[in-house]
C-alpha cells in the first residue's frame, strides 16, 4: 500500500479520464483502460500479451457481426492518421488479412485514409473517403499533431462526426495496434502475426481504377515525363549533406542526372515530422507542384511505379517503392535509430516481396560509390 499511495492521485485521475472517454463515446472502454491505467502499472511485454489476446477476441466478435449484419457491408477501415511507414508496413497488410479472414471481396471493403491512396487497398472509388475532403486540411494537421506521440490513436470528435454517419460498421486502427502489441515489445513473435500482417505489391491498375480524379491528373502529368527516369525523395537531415560521407547529395544527384533524368517527389503531404530537403538542381524535374494534397500520395505512387528505380532518404515513405517492387537505394546518417520491431517487419516485407531494397548507413558507407553501383545495377 505504501508503494501505491504516491501513485493514487495519478491513478484516480487517470481512471476518471478513462471512464469519461468510455461513457462519452470518445473511446472504447478497453482502449481507455489500456491507455490511461494499464500502461502506468504494467510492463510493456505484459501489455503486449494482453492486447494481443484482446485482438483475438475482437476479431471473433467482428466475424460474428459480419455474418449477422450483411446489410452493413461494406466494412470500413480507418481513419488512419499515423505515419506513412506504419500504413504501408502494418495497416495496409492488416486490412488485407482481415478482409481475407472474414471472407470479404474487395468491393465489400472500404477505407478512410488521406492523400488519394484508395489503390493501395484495391478498393473501388465509392468505397474510399479521403480525410482531406472529410474534415479539411487544417483539422487533419491538428489531429496528426495531437495523436503523433500516442501509441494508440484516439478517435477525434471531428473524424467521428464525419465518418460515422451511416457507416456504423467499421474497424479502427487500434485493432491493428492490439494485434501487433506483443510483436512491438518482442520481435521474435513475428511468426504469430505473419498471417495478420500480409505483404502484397501495390498495382498501377488498382491506383488508376480507384480514383477518376487521380486518373485525369496522371494522364496529363505523363505528357511531361521522360520515358525513363529515377524517382527521388529527400528529407531534411542534420548530416545528410555532409561531404565527409564521400560526397554531398547534390554531387550524387549530378552523377545520377548524367546517366538518366531525375524526377523529384516534392513533399506536400503532412503525415511526417520531416520536411523536404531543397533540391535546387536544374537537372531535376518537379512534376508535383500543382497536385492537390488529397491526391498527393496517389500521384507519387504512380510516379514511382513508372520509374526505373527509387533513390532517397530512409524513412516511412521509402517503403512505398518496396511495395511497388522498384529497386531502391535509401540512405540514413548514423544518428538514425530504427526500432528493432520495424527492422524485423521491414526485412520480412523485403523477403516476401522479393524487391531489391538497400539501406545505406552514411556513417559507414560511401554515398557516391553506393550511388554509382546502384545506377549500374538498376539501369542494366
Amino acid at each position: 500500500m505504501r508503494i501505491l499511495k504516491p501513485l493514487l492521485p495519478s491513478l484516480i485521475k487517470s481512471g476518471l479520464v478513462a471512464l469519461w472517454e468510455a461513457l462519452s463515446g470518445w473511446s472504447t472502454p478497453s482502449l481507455a483502460l489500456e491507455r490511461h491505467l494499464l500502461q502506468r502499472v504494467l510492463p510493456p511485454s505484459k501489455i503486449g500479451r494482453v492486447a494481443s489476446s484482446t485482438f483475438n477476441h475482437q476479431l471473433a466478435l467482428l466475424r460474428n457481426r459480419v455474418e449477422l449484419s450483411r446489410g452493413d457491408i461494406p466494412l470500413w477501415f480507418g481513419p488512419f492518421l499515423g505515419e506513412i511507414g506504419y500504413e504501408l508496413l502494418y495497416w495496409r497488410g492488416f486490412v488485407s488479412s482481415v478482409r481475407s479472414e472474414l471472407g470479404l471481396s474487395h468491393d465489400q471493403v472500404a477505407v478512410i485514409s488521406r492523400g488519394g491512396v484508395a489503390g493501395w487497398y484495391g478498393v473501388v472509388e465509392k468505397n474510399y473517403s479521403d480525410l482531406y475532403q472529410l474534415i479539411g486540411e487544417s483539422n487533419l494537421a491538428k489531429i496528426q499533431t495531437d495523436v503523433y506521440p500516442v501509441r494508440f490513436e484516439s478517435e477525434h470528435q471531428a473524424i467521428v462526426k464525419a465518418v460515422r454517419g451511416n457507416r456504423r460498421f467499421w474497424v479502427h486502427p487500434r485493432l491493428m495496434h492490439q494485434a501487433i502489441a506483443e510483436f512491438k515489445t518482442d520481435p521474435s513473435t513475428l511468426p504469430k502475426i505473419a498471417k495478420t500482417i500480409s505483404h502484397s505489391p501495390i498495382r498501377e491498375q488498382d491506383m488508376l481504377r480507384s480514383d477518376s480524379n487521380l486518373r485525369r491528373i496522371w494522364e496529363k502529368l505523363q505528357e511531361s515525363l521522360p520515358s525513363r527516369y529515377i524517382a527521388v525523395k529527400i528529407y531534411t537531415g542534420s548530416n545528410l549533406n555532409d561531404p565527409s560521407f564521400g560526397g554531398t547529395i547534390e554531387d550524387a544527384l549530378r552523377i545520377i542526372s548524367r546517366e538518366i533524368p531525375v524526377v523529384a517527389l516534392s513533399n506536400t503531404e503532412t503525415t511526417s515530422s520531416h520536411s523536404d530537403w531543397g533540391i535546387s538542381l536544374q537537372e531535376v524535374l518537379k512534376p508535383m507542384i500543382d497536385v492537390p494534397k488529397s491526391l498527393n500520395l496517389g500521384v507519387q505512387t504512380l510516379l514511382i511505379g513508372k520509374s526505373q528505380a527509387f533513390w532517397g532518404t530512409y524513412g516511412g515513405f521509402s517503403y512505398l517503392p518496396l511495395y511497388l517492387k522498384k529497386a531502391s537505394l535509401v540512405f540514413k546518417d548514423g544518428a538514425t535509430i530504427q526500432k528493432r520491431a520495424h527492422e524485423v517487419m521491414e526485412s520480412h516485407a523485403v523477403t516476401t516481396l522479393g524487391t531489391s531494397y538497400k539501406v545505406l548507413d552514411l556513417s559507414k558507407e560511401n554515398l557516391i560509390d553506393a550511388t554509382t553501383d546502384f545506377l549500374a545495377e538498376s539501369l542494366a
